[in-house]
């Protein structure tokens, strides 16, 4: 048996491009009603971040320490924060009616010269809407149900059925069965 040292060289293929994607679009605070059904606007969104070489080979890079991903100093730091690859929505944050997006950086610091950003809308219920319609349903009716009345000689009065529509802050508008029974 012997023993010495040897070189080792390694031609190791160069960084040519970063892609960087979203568990989900959208992002709401804990406990927000934009984060209930039927919205199900996620509380937190995972980034998934892959490094393209340039001998075509492609490597997840979503928690390797060489990669860092940050909130861009551009308003984005006020809604956001990250913790590794995960984000969410500041409790203070105060999001804007129209739209409120908010953006990460991507950059791999000492190790490839490659960058990019990727993009989240954070959205907040911004309203709800309840209204009745009586049921049976009555022809030519509309508005808001204020008197139930007696259903022809039976001495059984109409019933009222609610229905309920909320919007988000970025114009999302939702109106559907799962709603109602939170309404009901």
């Amino acid at each position: 048996i012997g023993e010495g040292s040897g070189v080792l060289m390694l031609d190791m293929p160069d960084a040519t491009s970063v892609t960087a994607t979203l568990s989900s679009n959208k992002i709401s605070k804990v406990g927000d009603g934009a984060t209930l059904t039927p919205f199900s606007v996620a509380s937190t969104v995972t980034v998934s971040v892959m490094l393209h070489f340039e001998d075509g080979s492609s490597k997840d890079f979503s928690t390797d320490a060489r990669s860092s991903i940050t909130v861009a100093l551009d308003g984005s730091d006020t809604m956001i924060e990250v913790h590794d690859n995960v984000v969410s929505v500041l409790s203070d944050a105060v999001v804007a009616p129209a739209s409120s997006t908010a953006t990460l950086v991507i950059t791999f610091p000492g190790a490839y010269s490659v960058n990019t950003t990727v993009s989240v809308l954070v959205v907040e219920l911004a309203s709800v809407t309840v209204s009745t319609k009586p049921y049976p349903p009555v022809s030519g009716y509309s508005g808001d149900i204020l008197t139930l009345g007696k259903l022809a000689c039976s001495g059984v009065y109409q019933r009222l059925e609610s229905r309920a529509s909320a919007s988000l802050s970025d114009g999302t508008t939702l109106s559907n069965q799962n709603f109602y029974k939170r309404v009901s």
